[in-house]
């Protein structure tokens, strides 16, 4: 897990605000450090609502300089974070600077029973996934550009040791981001509704086929559900002209591919091979019902 330290300079008076905001951060899967830097003593008791969030307080004469340097030396992670009541740090913040890592093994590895929903989030996630559905999130870009993370190790290659820490070292820090690249928040504006069981995909299905539209590309993409008109079309028109047959069997052929092509780089890029073939089957029920629904809630409208 990465290790963060949150740097704090405020006054005594700041320390509730920022300790709710650090409550409110998902940080499962980063180790936080805590550094509260002060000149006095304080009576304040701090409360987490995580077990992997250390705190620690530096206590120093209000008559002396704290540099960079010395804090540095204290901080745990790998990674900085000036901290500030001021700045606004959505719940997912530390889940976008700092994405867990997904190994093959764990990939490979997950339990038998959570397949149905991988396999559903994995479908969703394709281009042949119908009925994916983006929920907008609302949120004022300009609030969180002050929100970044400063590798620790940048610091020294920029010969900005002897600056002091101070309850302005975060301001002033900002004359150094060009120079220095933090990373920083990037706010997802669209998220992903995901339906993690069978009955609840097929409710979503059904609330998003009338809606298939040319478009209406969020909703869907609608290449397979063309094949699939055409294979219904040539399938009919073969009782009449058995020409068509070579048209059934050509669209039937390039469906196929198409599909495989996508389940066969679904799964690799994912790292679970074993959902290749129920992406197979997954899809080829998907674009037919998806069919069956569109018309059927065209029919109810007209």
């Amino acid at each position: 897990m990465t290790k963060v330290s949150l740097l704090i300079t405020e006054e005594l008076d700041g320390f509730s605000l920022i300790e709710s905001k650090i409550n409110a951060l998902d940080a499962s899967q980063v180790l936080l450090d805590v550094v509260v830097i002060s000149h006095k003593e304080d009576s304040y008791e701090w409360s987490f609502n995580k077990e992997n969030i250390s705190l620690q307080k530096v206590i120093y004469p209000q008559e002396e300089d704290l540099l960079l340097r010395d804090v540095l030396s204290i901080l745990k992670g790998e990674y900085m974070i000036p901290f500030s009541g001021e700045t606004a740090y959505p719940s997912d913040f530390l889940q976008q600077l700092f994405p867990e890592e997904e190994t093959q093994d764990k990939g490979n590895n997950m339990e038998r029973g959570s397949y149905i929903p991988r396999l559903l989030k994995a479908m969703q996630q394709s281009k042949y996934g119908l009925g994916v559905v983006k929920e907008d999130i609302k949120r004022i870009y300009p609030e969180l550009a002050d929100s970044v993370a400063y590798k620790c190790s940048d610091f020294t290659k920029l010969a900005q040791l002897e600056m002091e820490i101070d309850a302005t070292f975060a301001s002033r820090l900002k004359h150094h981001q060009s120079a220095m690249k933090p990373q920083s928040y990037a706010p997802n504006y669209k998220k992903i509704k995901y339906y993690n069981s069978i009955s609840n995909y097929k409710k979503g299905i059904k609330e998003q086929a009338p809606l298939l539209s040319y478009k209406n590309k969020p909703n869907a993409i609608g290449l397979p559900l063309y094949m699939i008109l055409f294979i219904l079309v040539s399938f009919v028109a073969s009782f009449i002209f058995p020409q068509a047959l070579f048209f059934l069997m050509v669209m039937g052929a390039l469906y196929l591919l198409a599909l495989t092509l996508e389940c066969l780089a679904v799964s690799t890029l994912k790292k679970q091979g074993d959902l290749f073939l129920g992406l197979m089957f997954g899809f080829v029920v998907l674009h037919f019902n998806y069919l069956w629904f569109y018309f059927l809630g065209r029919s109810r409208s007209a």
